[in-house]
């Protein structure tokens, strides 16, 4: 009896404390794909030369529209071929594989670069040692 009593108040409480939820962790994601995005420019923005700033910029625009194109539409039709589960599901391993293979990439391209540079540096030098203290104060 007690149950049946407190449902009608527990149910729209719940369904409330839920969406606030939801939009707290909405707003919380929304900011840090905007901070990503943000960096992403940034990183495009600084690195590039002055006469291709804006060209860069534009391309990372694009690239990242493009993703965002191709990566929302694609798991909605895992979604309504194979249920709803599949999706992320299948998201996930998409891009846990996508990421690993930038790594690797990346990796690969980088860790030779990084060695003729530090060959192009010489050798280190040599750490400079302080003489010997010999009074004992």
């Amino acid at each position: 009896m007690a149950t049946a009593a407190r449902n009608p108040i527990d149910v729209p409480s719940r369904a409330v404390e839920g969406l606030l939820l939801f939009f707290l962790a909405s707003a919380v994601a929304g900011a840090a794909y905007a901070f990503d995005f943000a960096g992403g420019l940034t990183v495009l923005s600084r690195s590039a030369p002055a006469p291709h700033r804006a060209g860069m910029v534009s391309g990372g625009y694009l690239v990242g529209y493009v993703a965002q194109g191709i990566g929302v539409p694609a798991p909605g039709a895992v979604v309504t071929a194979h249920g709803l589960m599949a999706g992320p599901v299948t998201g996930a391993a998409v891009l846990g594989g996508f990421f690993v293979l930038v790594a690797v990439v990346g990796l690969v391209v980088l860790t030779p670069l990084h060695r003729a540079d530090r060959e192009a540096a010489g050798p280190a030098p040599a750490p400079v040692r302080e003489p010997a203290r010999t009074d004992s104060a």
